[in-house]
């Protein structure tokens, strides 16, 4: 049987409305002793709020969405920006749902609005990597619900990191240790903004220093897999596929551009599985890392799944969630104008993979 507030009120000899108003947050009138008698009567009696009336009497659920593509590619979710979304929310007495919705709902001008209804929230989180449909984009800005995209780089009501500027960073990064013969390698067909923008910041640093920018995409004889999900365990396998699907001979011939005249002497790689994957190759080449070959890539958190820390660009997913939390609230308070995109910078983190380039 629920306990009402009327209960609360005689267990703690106190007047209903006084109760009332201190268990709905409304207690800044009432000294701290009064407080606590009515919260602990409440922690005696087992009372729980009723959510529902809450929500009734404030016009507010207290609650956001997380909204997700049914396609896993489109939206993935890194273990960092949900524990940031989890502690933006608690931190401010909130509670995340999260929604998998398929894109024929999402484009459906009839069926959109009507989940927006149901899900009972206050705001909506929209983590879109790539792919979204512009039918949904439309939909939500004409619903004037207060939405903000995650990691996707929109006009406004966005927030993201920046690649642009992690990518230069981690060349300049490479141009100080005294490298000159630097190549950017990625061979992951990937829609997100994070892929030109890493190779653009590569591409200015190179520019800028007086050197011509060298780019590869190796076309390999085997199929590998790469995984945005940067945890020990994704990351190892995506090394470990193409070793077991191929030979050795194969592999140098597909990586002989490391030993080739005029080889690069240092490598900025997509992402750490391309890194994981290249250091392999290096080793069967005969190479060592970092005195024959400089190696940084970017990461969601540091990748060492094989003992050696791997110089990367950390993504500040955590932050990421957690600022999001905050944006979403400020677009509540005022859902019909739109917010300035946010950018968060990357973190050089050095690793054991990077040094100056080998005398020749």
């Amino acid at each position: 049987m629920r306990t009402t507030i009327r209960q609360i009120a005689e267990q703690s000899s106190l007047s209903i409305q006084t109760v009332s108003q201190i268990l709905n947050g409304n207690s800044s009138a009432f000294r701290p002793d009064t407080q606590e008698r009515v919260f602990r009567a409440a922690r005696e009696l087992g009372y729980r709020p009723n959510a529902s009336a809450r929500a009734m009497q404030s016009g507010r659920f207290g609650a956001v969405s997380l909204l997700l593509s049914t396609h896993n590619e489109r939206s993935l979710l890194p273990s960092g920006l949900l524990d940031g979304l989890l502690d933006g929310t608690a931190a401010n007495n909130l509670s995340l749902h999260i929604a998998r919705l398929p894109d024929e709902t999402l484009v459906n001008p009839e069926a959109l609005p009507k989940v927006l209804r149901e899900l009972s929230v206050d705001g909506l989180l929209i983590k879109y990597d790539s792919a979204a449909p512009s039918e949904m984009i439309a939909l939500i800005e004409q619903s004037k619900f207060p939405a903000l995209w995650l990691n996707s780089r929109e006009t406004y009501d966005c927030i993201y990191t920046d690649d642009l500027g992690a990518g230069r960073t981690a060349t300049e990064y490479l141009l100080s240790l005294g490298h000159r013969r630097i190549a950017y390698v990625d061979w992951l067909h990937a829609g997100h903004y994070s892929r030109d923008d890493r190779l653009a910041g590569y591409r200015e640093a190179m520019e800028t220093a007086g050197l011509e920018p060298y780019e590869l995409w190796p076309q390999a004889n085997w199929k590998i897999e790469p995984s945005f999900d940067q945890s020990d365990q994704a990351v190892q396998q995506t090394v470990q596929r193409p070793f077991i699907q191929t030979n050795a001979d194969q592999i140098r011939t597909t990586f002989d551009w490391l030993i080739a005249p005029d080889h690069p002497t240092a490598l900025v790689t997509y992402h750490g599985g391309m890194a994981l994957a290249i250091y392999h190759a290096a080793l069967l080449l005969n190479l060592r890392i970092p005195q024959d070959l400089s190696l940084i890539t970017f990461s969601d958190q540091t990748l060492n799944p094989i003992g050696v820390d791997i110089a990367a660009m950390l993504l500040p997913q955590r932050l990421l969630g957690i600022r999001a939390i905050e944006m979403l609230l400020e677009k509540q308070r005022a859902p019909a104008l739109h917010l300035p995109s946010c950018t968060l910078a990357l973190e050089l983190a050095a690793g054991a993979t990077t040094a100056p380039p080998p005398d020749e």
